[in-house]
């Protein structure tokens, strides 16, 4: 976040009191890696701790959004998407310093199993869901175990990244060759040769219907949110099992829905 909207944040040069009138959301993924550095990660908690600002909880950041109750000091609310390792290796430990509390988004397929050691260096998000993809790697997640102990301490509370975060056909074959595809990493088995060209337009998997390859047809309305509630039912069941309570918090892969997804989400 630059330093520019960091002081933004603080309300130095703002008539509006931000964070009491209004509630910025700072999204996070993985830390290092592709993405904004550790060092300055920490320098930009410490900052908020320094001014007094104060970080919610789920409860709190419900309130104030659906229930219209006020904030009483400047505030905001911090998430991190896709539930990578790096939230037990170094985030947890800073919250828990800091008395900071944060929402931590899991995807329910991507559980690291206990077995399998787990990431220590820097991740790299698109690496990991390429590999992911591909090869079933998930050192760079976070294991069953580990969420748990993060989620009962408290600092970071648990939610849904639905139970998968895939791009999905959504076309008949289109794509002829390597150099027509988009850069995304949902692509990577069309770039290594694990799919055959021509290769479809893809989206995320919850966003919209479907194209079903093997029937040339995309899901009906009734068979889209028959899977949507499937998919975000065994999320729910998973993590609050995980977290020993009801989670009820859910970020959409990428932020794409629609109006049938919301619905099976209620």
């Amino acid at each position: 976040m630059p330093s520019l909207l960091l002081t933004r944040l603080l309300g130095r040069h703002l008539g509006l009191h931000v964070g009491t009138s209004s509630l910025p959301v700072l999204c996070y993924h993985n830390i290092g890696g592709n993405s904004l550095s550790w060092s300055r990660f920490e320098r930009q908690m410490r900052l908020l701790k320094a001014n007094g600002i104060k970080t919610l909880s789920v409860a709190e950041t419900r309130a104030f959004f659906l229930e219209g109750r006020a904030l009483t000091c400047p505030s905001v609310a911090i998430t991190f998407d896709d539930g990578f390792r790096d939230l037990y290796t170094k985030v947890g430990p800073l919250f828990r310093e800091l008395a900071f509390h944060g929402l931590m988004f899991v995807i329910g397929e991507r559980l690291r199993p206990e077995g399998i050691t787990g990431q220590e260096e820097d991740i790299v998000s698109d690496k990991a869901h390429a590999e992911h993809l591909c090869q079933g790697a998930l050192a760079p997640f976070l294991s069953a175990s580990e969420i748990k102990k993060l989620s009962r301490e408290g600092w970071l509370e648990l939610g849904s990244h639905a139970m998968t975060h895939n791009m999905a056909p959504v076309s008949a074959p289109l794509h002829p060759s390597p150099k027509e595809l988009p850069s995304h990493w949902g692509y990577e088995p069309w770039r290594q040769g694990q799919r055959s060209f021509p290769a479809p337009s893809l989206a995320p998997d919850l966003s919209q219907p479907l194209f079903l390859e093997d029937t040339g047809r995309k899901e009906t309305d009734q068979e889209y949110s028959q899977r949507v509630t499937e998919n975000l039912t065994q999320s729910r069941a998973l993590l609050s099992d995980l977290a020993g309570k009801d989670v009820t918090a859910l970020a959409w892969p990428w932020g794409e829905y629609c109006e049938q997804a919301v619905d099976a989400a209620a």
